[in-house]
Order: structure tokens, then C-alpha cells, then sequence
């Protein structure tokens, strides 16, 4: 159910379809009780709109996570991107704040996802997020780099109460097969 929930599209062709359908059969034999389906199809699009945004899919929380670190990252905020961390990711943690310093990124920016990776068991506890950004960053000091491109970033993701936290990452250049951790 989460493809009527996550988008409000699906909701509103179905919707309509369904209104429009009622609605011409009302004109065509004017039986009133397809009046009655025509506003009852009306009223069923409008409510699962409004619980489509009302409702945050698992999905839906990963995807705003990622937006979020990369806005961390874009402000060189390490501690707003170990906030995103599960406490329990040691060596994440570590790799993170030994790292970042290394870079001034400009712009970090999320261009597109590649897949997000909800197992369907609802007790699931990992999740895959890949994506792919766009940075400008000043690596001058330790790379001898300064300049922009893109990247494929994979973040492992574990629930956690009610909450996503990142526990592994990786990225690469997208025509590449080998990741590389910066």
C-alpha cells in the first residue's frame, strides 16, 4: 500500500477515473444512487490524499534523512552528520569525524535516488538507501583537489525506536565499480 500512500498521483487518477465514471453513468441513465458514487469516489480521493501526507512510509523518513545529511555535509557540520549515526557505529562514527575535516564542501547535493531498500517484513530492522550527488568541495590541503562532480553514496540504515540511524556508508564515482571511502 505504500505506492498510494508515498505519492499523491496514484490517488487522483484512481480518483477521478472512479468520479468520472460514476458521473456519466448519473448523466447517461440519471439514476441518482450514481450521483451518490460519484461523490462518495469524490470524497475517497480527497481523504486518501490528505492520509498520504498525513502518513511518513519508512521509505518516505529514509529519503528525508538523506536529504538531511547532505545538508550537513554541505555546511561541513560533523556533528550534525554523526547525529544521523547510530550511536552503536563505532567505527562510522570514527571515519566520519576523521574525514569530513579533510574536506570544504561548497555544495552537496542529492541529484537522484537509485533505489531504497525497505525489506517488506514489516519488523525489519536495515534498510539501503543509493543515491547519487552532486558536491563542490575544497580538498586542497590533503587531496590537492578542488573542484566539483558527482558521487554514488550507499548508507546502511537501522531502525531504531521510531527512527532511521546510518551504521555503514560508501561511495564511488558513478562509472566506477570499486567503492572508495574518502
Amino acid at each position: 500500500m505504500e505506492w498510494l500512500t508515498e505519492t499523491p498521483v496514484h490517488s487522483i487518477i484512481i480518483g477521478i477515473l472512479l468520479t468520472s465514471f460514476f458521473a456519466l453513468m448519473w448523466f447517461i441513465t440519471r439514476r441518482r444512487f450514481f450521483l451518490g458514487f460519484s461523490g462518495l469516489a469524490l470524497a475517497a480521493m480527497i481523504t486518501a490524499v490528505v492520509a498520504g501526507q498525513l502518513i511518513v512510509t519508512d521509505r518516505e523518513q529514509l529519503k528525508q534523512n538523506v536529504f538531511q545529511v547532505a545538508d550537513a555535509v554541505q555546511s561541513n557540520n560533523v556533528r550534525g552528520v554523526v547525529d544521523f549515526v547510530s550511536p552503536q557505529a563505532h567505527n562510522t562514527i570514527r571515519r566520519i569525524q576523521s574525514e569530513m575535516p579533510n574536506y570544504g564542501f561548497r555544495k552537496c547535493r542529492v541529484i537522484g535516488f537509485n533505489y531504497v531498500d525497505v525489506p517488506e517484513d514489516s519488523s525489519a530492522l536495515q534498510a539501503t538507501v543509493a543515491f547519487v550527488v552532486g558536491f563542490d568541495v575544497d580538498a586542497t590541503r590533503t587531496y590537492d583537489y578542488n573542484g566539483s562532480g558527482t558521487r554514488r553514496v550507499t548508507l546502511t540504515f537501522e531502525k531504531q525506536g521510531d527512527s532511521w540511524k546510518i551504521i555503514d556508508y560508501r561511495h564511488e564515482h558513478p562509472q566506477s565499480r570499486k567503492y572508495i571511502n574518502l
